[in-house]
């Protein structure tokens, strides 16, 4: 690649922008085209995280008796997207998705971390449980509860909400080491280093970037799975 990052970024968001203009057929077979040209850390840097076409959800009300304020959900959703967010991890169970459950007002809800150029808002948010579970692949949903007690999962619990008030933008550049942007699975890892002293997921090299890797938690003893579907 002779292209800078910078200059691929400037192409893909030109693409964005051509596709809400014209021709959605013809620029989406184009994109993809290109995608397979660029660093996987640049596609995944604008697609990750994603809300995605919406699909047959998970019964919310089959969770509702088991989740707890604390829990991480990850999943993978049907979409183009999320395809490409898996074929980039390349794990054995598609996974393109983390987010923390959290209570508010006697409500949970999840907080997490998407891009911008896929939300309405830019970074670290909330979203309803129902909306998170409107697509959702069969087989790559997951809860799972961390081993801590209650003292440290509020303390974790505070850092997300807090991430959340301090309107944390979402790493296009993949730094683990910068802590004022969060990709969705930083963000995670992050909370629970500060909050409890645990880590949740292992690394691996992807261009040049170390990224968290989604079902490194599965082999983690510091949490279970509790829900699986």
């Amino acid at each position: 690649m002779t292209n800078s990052f910078g200059q691929q970024l400037k192409m893909v968001l030109l693409l964005k922008l051509l596709l809400r203009r014209y021709n959605r057929s013809f620029l989406k077979s184009l994109i993809r085209g290109i995608m397979h040209m660029l660093p996987l850390f640049v596609c995944l840097s604008f697609f990750s995280c994603s809300n995605e076409p919406i699909q047959k959800p998970i019964d919310k009300p089959s969770i509702d008796s088991i989740i707890q304020e604390g829990d991480i959900i990850i999943k993978c959703g049907h979409g183009q997207i999320s395809r490409l967010i898996t074929k980039t991890l390349d794990e054995e169970i598609d996974i393109s998705h983390s987010a923390i459950l959290i209570k508010e007002k006697g409500e949970l809800a999840l907080l997490h971390s998407v891009s911008g150029t896929l939300a309405e808002t830019d970074g670290v948010q909330k979203i309803s449980l129902k909306k998170f579970l409107t697509d959702v692949k069969k087989g790559t949903f997951f809860i799972l509860r961390p081993e801590i007690d209650s003292t440290k999962t509020q303390l974790v619990v505070s850092q997300a909400l807090s991430k959340l008030e301090e309107d944390i933008p979402f790493d296009h550049e993949f730094n683990n080491a910068d802590s004022t942007e969060f990709y969705c699975s930083e963000f995670i890892q992050f909370i629970f280093e500060e909050g409890a002293g645990i880590s949740c997921f292992e690394t691996k090299s992807i261009s040049e970037k170390d990224i968290y890797m989604f079902n490194s938690i599965f082999s983690n003893p510091n949490f279970k799975v509790i829900y699986k579907w």
